[in-house]
């Protein structure tokens, strides 16, 4: 039940937007009848500032020139044409049983012929994506080869490299269809590589449905959803914020994970705001707290927010070690298995790295010692902080564990 706070707080916000601008929206109806039936969820920590947040809705007009006439069928000059390249190597690849060298630069060919036809491929494009039909390299002998894991990436991969008006027209009717995180996150570069910060809200949308969709599915059968929440922090502002505070019950090491790594500091109020909400006892208080400290590196109002609530004595004896590993540099991070698809993962081998996976839940992140990558003045604010906790606590727990982050931080500035 914990996880429908995301359908709670979703809901708000698009019912405030409509009494706002008084636009009719049949996806935003269907979300209200959804969440109408799941009364009762657990609000987020901060659940007055997710519902007072608005998520902006798909801009219809950018997609009219892709739609179909009012009969289902296109116009006659464009279905002339349907039988493209696409058609071709989608049934073609369809039959395969395995992925050989030859099969691989077929593929490769049939993708550069489509790219090199330009926008007159798009229309082709769109409705092979529309028609939901895939292929799975992945599962399949030597799929390796192709370098995309679906025969749908591989085309949005090529969607992305046409570019233009008409292919982010596509792009933008996908996102907001696909139930694929892979894709969601494939489309919304293509979109910001063609149209720069223009399209956001819309793609904060699309994430926010995805998850919404994944919520209702056994975590085991559907996809790692860890890419959505990459993308999350990525964008950064209210919208993305709102989203993560509301999906912390369902996937809360991916939620806090993005809210502290958010651009200018952004969820640190959010990270403070579970960290003073008690648990349910289902729930480590050690997180919230963990990512706090995390954060601090690059932002110190993160440190601050620690303090203060180290001096109201609301840090348990037992989280203080995992506040001063992160403190010394170990951090929490998406794991590379997750966003690899998506080119996002950083393949640097790392002695300290380990993995984590919470299988009842299909979450995967990891944990890294980080602090090569921290500049003389970033170690020396750390230290500054835990000098400061250790002025403000009294406890023999939190002293210790203070104490060896900061010989382990003055070691590794020494070498």
């Amino acid at each position: 039940m914990a996880a429908l706070g995301l359908f709670v707080g979703l809901v708000v916000n698009t019912a405030l937007r409509h009494a706002a601008d008084g636009t009719p929206d049949a996806t935003a109806q269907r979300t209200r009848e959804r969440a109408a039936a799941l009364v009762g969820a657990r609000p987020t920590a901060s659940s007055a500032r997710v519902s007072g947040r608005r998520l902006a809705s798909t801009d219809s007009d950018a997609l009219a020139p892709f739609r179909r006439a009012p009969n289902g069928r296109d116009p006659p000059d464009e279905s002339r044409h349907r039988r493209s390249q696409v058609d071709v190597l989608a049934s073609h690849v369809k039959r395969m049983r395995a992925i050989t060298p030859a099969g691989a630069q077929y593929i490769d060919r049939m993708l550069h012929d489509v790219r090199h036809r330009g926008a007159a491929s798009v229309p082709a494009i769109r409705d092979f994506l529309r028609a939901g039909e895939d292929v799975d390299f992945a599962k399949m002998t030597g799929g390796a080869r192709v370098g995309r894991r679906t025969l749908r990436e591989a085309v949005i991969d090529t969607l992305e490299e046409i570019g233009g008006s008409d292919a982010v027209a596509v792009s933008l009717e996908v996102l907001h269809q696909t139930t694929q995180p892979i894709e969601v996150v494939m489309l919304a570069r293509a979109v910001e590589k063609e149209d720069p910060g223009l399209h956001g809200e819309e793609v904060i949308e699309a994430v926010a449905n995805t998850l919404q969709g994944a919520v209702q599915a056994p975590p085991q059968q559907g996809p790692d959803v860890a890419p959505l929440f990459d993308l999350l922090r990525g964008y950064g502002g209210d919208d993305a914020v709102a989203v993560l505070e509301a999906c912390e019950p369902q996937w809360r090491e991916y939620s806090l994970i993005a809210l502290a790594g958010l651009p200018d500091g952004a969820g640190i109020p959010s990270l403070a705001a579970f960290a003073e909400t008690p648990g349910d006892g289902a729930t480590s208080p050690a997180l919230p707290l963990q990512m706090l400290a995390q954060a601090a590196a690059q932002h110190p109002e993160a440190g601050d927010a620690i303090t203060d609530l180290a001096r109201e004595g609301q840090i348990p004896d037992e989280v203080w070690n995992a506040i001063a590993d992160a403190l010394a540099g170990k951090q929490l991070q998406f794991s590379g298995t997750s966003l690899a698809a998506t080119g996002a993962s950083d393949p640097r081998p790392s002695p300290w790295k380990k993995s984590y996976y919470v299988e009842w839940m299909n979450v995967r992140y990891e944990e890294d010692v980080v602090t090569a990558a921290w500049s003389a003045d970033q170690i020396a604010q750390q230290l500054a902080l835990i000098d400061g906790l250790l002025e403000t606590v009294s406890s023999p727990a939190a002293v210790e564990a203070l104490q060896q982050a900061r010989a382990s931080l003055e070691a590794g500035s020494n070498t």
